[in-house]
């Protein structure tokens, strides 16, 4: 939700697959947490306010639904069909990211004609290699391992909210918004919490339990600027 737009901004954004990226960060250093086009736009008056409320749509239509249909004569590599499926699409603003990690299997005589998403999904699924598409870029990852990025640490001095909690997958987290936190990363927990002892002294206990590097596996930024904090809630696995 946006307050008290511009008349001509207004009506710009109302224009269906306007692209949006959503940036956070603090003291000027930025990063972008969403990037998608608008899908619905809905403007209401609340008491003297103009509210406009955007709908965004992911980017991942455009792998998932998107069709490829192309031979190969003599030998091609996993990676060039790849890159090629992908740059079909190029013009919708795609782009990849830790392609190196696809071993150069080699193929005799390929072909394929079918969705893009069954595409990879056959070539890359049985040799250990998962893909998503993170705004609007391919990503691909070794399974069970995070991207290959340093872990961006989280504790009370880097903003985590009250303790990790424990679930059956791995554990829930919460911070202040940080927008370095992104899917299949590593995240470090430095966890401390406060007991009291006996006679009444007040103590810090590790939790070396909750510490550790993590993948992230799911994460919701929310909150607004007007009233309240802004925050990223994170579920991760051990990594």
């Amino acid at each position: 939700k946006i307050y008290n737009l511009k008349d001509t901004t207004q009506s710009f954004i109302k224009e269906r697959g306007v692209r949006v990226r959503l940036l956070a960060g603090y003291d000027g250093n930025l990063s972008i947490i969403y990037d998608g086009t608008i899908a619905q736009v809905d403007i209401k008056r609340k008491d003297v306010d103009n509210v406009t409320k955007i709908t965004l749509a992911n980017k991942t239509f455009t792998i998932t639904d998107a069709v490829f249909s192309k031979s190969y004569a003599g030998l091609v590599s996993t990676k060039t069909i790849v890159k090629d499926a992908i740059a079909e699409y190029a013009n919708g603003g795609l782009t990849y990211q830790y392609l190196d990690l696809i071993p150069d299997f080699q193929h005799v005589n390929f072909s394929f004609d079918g969705r893009t998403k069954d595409l990879l999904d056959k070539l890359l699924l049985p040799i250990g290699i998962l893909w998503y598409v993170d705004g609007s870029v391919v990503k691909f990852t070794k399974e069970g391992a995070a991207d290959q990025q340093d872990a961006v640490l989280l504790s009370k001095d880097t903003g985590m909210i009250l303790s990790p909690v424990k679930t059956d997958k791995g554990i829930n987290v919460k911070s202040l918004l940080n927008a370095k936190i992104a899917l299949s990363k590593n995240i470090e927990i430095q966890s401390s919490a406060s007991s009291n002892t006996l006679d009444g002294r007040r103590t810090n206990q590790l939790q070396e339990e909750y510490n550790g590097v993590y993948k992230v596996i799911s994460i919701k930024h929310h909150g607004e600027s007007i009233d309240g904090e802004m925050v990223t809630e994170i579920e991760c696995v051990l990594a």
